[in-house]
This record gives C-alpha cells, structure tokens and sequence, in this order.
C-alpha cells in the first residue's frame, strides 16, 4: 500500500495532467498530499510515526512540484 500511494499515484496524476491539462499540473501537488494524509491518517496521528510520515510527504511534494514544473514548462 505504501507504494501505491507514494509512488504510483503522483506518477498516475502527473500523466493525466500532463495529457489532458499541462498547464494546471501543479494542481497535482495538493491532490496527492490530501491522498496522503486521507490513506496514512492514523500514522500521522500517532506521535512517534508522525515525523516519519511528515518526511515521506515533504519529499513527495517537492519531487511531484519539480516534475509539474517540467511538465508545465514543456506545455508553452
């Protein structure tokens, strides 16, 4: 499950963007934290996971906003 939601869907939203909208795909970033923390709520609630949690998501964010900066700067 980890995977799936780490990896394989910002890659997942990112295609679709870059396919059907490649101007908003920065709308990605927010869509995939908001999975995140739906799917990984009670690691995050619980104290000692949370930095770990919070880590995973940080990075995930900033890769997923690089590669819709790519995509958004190919678009034009």
């Amino acid at each position: 499950m980890f995977y799936i939601i780490y990896i394989f869907v910002p890659i997942v939203f990112l295609a679709l963007f870059s396919h059907f909208s490649p101007k908003d795909a920065l709308l990605s970033v927010p869509v995939c934290i908001l999975l995140d923390l739906a799917f990984f709520w009670n690691d995050f609630a619980y104290y000692e996971s949370r930095p770990l949690v919070i880590m995973f998501t940080v990075v995930q964010a900033v890769i997923v906003t690089v590669c819709a900066l790519i995509i958004k700067g190919n678009s034009k």
